[in-house]
């Protein structure tokens, strides 16, 4: 499911400027894999499919406002292929449309009518913010694996973090493990390392953004610590000795988030664990490991 309704919101409650609607429409798009991840821990956890949409709507609001923000601050001139919202509008505009989309974001998940989820919500914001923070001060000579876990687990784990410990909080209750955050970051170091592989292949950033940028990218780590080039001319042979190894790394991360979730699902306070479930969780994994293939 897409954050279509707060889309909609968003017509409704200002006036609507038409120029707006094709780069707030790129805002909506993307492959939505949090969405589908709430929808497959919805069908395994056995939660209503109203609950299920308001976490949802909520975590595809919030995911909204990261965008815009970030796009304001790396100045960023395109997104998925179209202008970047930053660019139709100013800079002022789309701050105040990321924040409007942060306030959607509490206001969806007060429906839920539980407190705690407020404020697991306010230490995703927090979490997200510390990550930016971190990426801004990194240059070339700080980048290492640590680092790079670091901003991946603040600006994406937290959220698929969320996303699994708001399912399990509406089924069960305030229900507290630490397989939740470890499931949850790995998911988003997964999803992270495959999304920097898509930009050596120009798809949903400019093609090489992080080499000319100098940005945080898991292969050009890699690169770096087999001592390979990273000169553009030669980036397409060292990537190629890269992702072999990468695979290697993927297919491990996968079994290791696989057996964390089945743990999950043995737990005393949850005993839901079957073949079906663990089958559905692994192909969601299958899914979001595979999107460099596509």
């Amino acid at each position: 499911m897409e954050h279509t309704k707060v889309f909609e919101d968003f017509k409704r409650d200002f006036n609507f400027q038409s120029e707006l609607s094709d780069s707030i429409a790129i805002l909506e798009g993307g492959k939505g894999f949090r969405a589908k991840f709430i929808a497959l821990l919805a069908d395994i956890f056995q939660i209503a499919e109203a609950d299920s949409d308001i976490i949802s709507d909520a975590t595809e609001s919030l995911h909204t406002a990261t965008l815009v923000h970030d796009d304001v601050i790396d100045n960023a001139q395109m997104r998925r292929g179209k202008t970047s919202l930053n660019n139709v509008i100013d800079n002022k505009k789309s701050i105040l449309l990321g924040d409007y989309y942060l306030a959607k974001t509490i206001q969806k998940i007060s429906e839920l009518n539980r407190v705690e989820l407020v404020h697991s919500i306010s230490a995703v914001l927090s979490s997200l913010v510390e990550g930016e923070w971190l990426q801004a001060g990194i240059t070339k000579a700080d980048w290492s694996m640590d680092t790079y876990k670091q901003v991946a687990i603040h600006k994406t784990g937290s959220i698929f973090s969320w996303c699994l410990q708001s399912v399990l909080t509406v089924k069960f209750g305030n229900l507290e493990n630490e397989l939740i955050d470890k499931i949850g970051n790995d998911i988003g170091l997964l999803f992270q390392i495959v999304d920097d592989f898509l930009d050596f292949k120009g798809e949903d950033k400019t093609l090489l953004a992080d080499l000319k940028n100098g940005n945080i990218n898991y292969f050009l780590l890699k690169m770096k610590e087999m001592n390979l080039s990273v000169d553009e001319a030669e980036i397409k042979a060292s990537l190629s000795k890269t992702l072999k190894i990468v695979e290697v790394e993927i297919a491990q991360l996968k079994v290791t988030i696989l057996n964390d979730f089945i743990k999950l699902l043995k737990l005393s306070e949850v005993e839901l664990h079957s073949q079906e479930r663990e089958a559905k969780f692994n192909f969601f994994l299958e899914q979001l490991a595979s999107r460099y293939k596509n």
